[in-house]
């Protein structure tokens, strides 16, 4: 393989920041934390069971302020909408679609 150069490594010196995310089960995976495509200003999490039993997690956001503590069924996928210092659970298209046709 060719060398590659990297723009910039930290020296790992100062503060540092603080987690975006933390899961306490292991069986419960971030598959997603983006911009929203829809709102400026606002976050999509997206969350899935991986083991396919039923699970608790507690998940602080600490840099967001926010903690949830969510039950999950086995393989359920879970999504976020993150606005204004809360989370509220959509759909897997973000709302883009009404849900009661």
């Amino acid at each position: 393989r060719a060398p590659y150069g990297f723009a910039f490594c930290p020296p790992g010196s100062g503060t540092k920041p603080l987690p975006l995310c933390e899961i306490d089960s292991p069986d419960v995976m971030l598959s997603c934390f983006k911009r929203s495509e829809r709102e400026k200003g606002v976050w999509i999490m997206r969350l899935y069971e991986s083991q396919g039993m039923a699970t608790h997690a507690h998940i602080p956001l600490r840099a967001l302020g926010i903690e949830l503590d969510l039950d999950f069924k086995p393989f359920e996928i879970r999504t976020f909408v993150i606005r204004d210092g809360r989370a509220e659970e959509t759909d897997l298209l973000e709302g883009a679609v009404p849900l009661d046709i």
